[in-house]
């Protein structure tokens, strides 16, 4: 995450190049401007999301405002430009150069989370996805005994069908079955001087 003053300076340095004539000041200025110009501001309230009071990250969201200074003089072709660069399309328009450069904004600002596009992709829709697959997905039976080291779903799933699934045990070896009866793993289980040990599964 980037700091503002880097938000800022990207801002300026998008607008400008795309749009001939209009001077971005990153900063309020209270002086002589020259016109016509913007003037980023920032608004005063931050909002700081929950994760950055316990550490877990430092984002926070803000809103950024881009005011339009003009000197126009009641003149119709003064504020015919300033409806140009007003506009939501066009190649004065502020709006469509902020939206078209977004990648030059980034690579300015050196951060991945400054400007999004309409449907990107966030980390709160990561989130959301993933609880859904969480609370609606299914998993898969397993075909076999899987590896010492298995993912989290094939390793639930094993849990899962040994306790639900037919297990069949005769003394010397224990199966663990799909759900359609067929045997998926074996283990083999002996005694010696009443202990009863179970060895590892494998594939039958």
């Amino acid at each position: 995450m980037s700091v503002l003053s880097d938000i800022r300076e990207g801002f300026e340095t998008v607008v400008e190049a795309a749009i001939s004539g209009l001077k971005v000041y990153p900063y309020p200025e209270d002086g002589h401007l020259q016109y016509p110009c913007l003037l980023v501001r920032v608004d005063d309230e931050i909002d700081y999301q929950a994760g950055a009071i316990d550490g877990d990250n430092d984002d926070a969201r803000f809103d950024l405002f881009a005011d339009l200074r003009f000197q126009i003089h009641d003149s119709a072709a003064g504020w015919k430009e300033m409806d140009e660069y007003r506009s939501p399309t066009g190649s004065k328009s502020i709006r469509a150069a902020v939206k078209t450069d977004t990648a030059a904004i980034l690579l300015d600002t050196g951060t991945d989370g400054v400007v999004l596009a309409n449907n990107a992709i966030t980390a709160a829709k990561v989130a959301a996805a993933a609880l859904t697959q969480a609370k609606f997905g299914t998993l898969t039976e397993l075909t076999g005994t899987g590896d010492a080291e298995p993912n989290i779903f094939d390793a639930i799933m094993w849990l899962y069908m040994k306790a639900r699934n037919e297990m069949d045990n005769n003394g010397s070896l224990q199966q663990v079955k799909n759900d359609a009866g067929s045997v998926i793993s074996d283990a083999v289980v002996s005694e010696a001087a009443g202990t009863v040990t179970r060895a590892k599964y494998q594939d039958p």
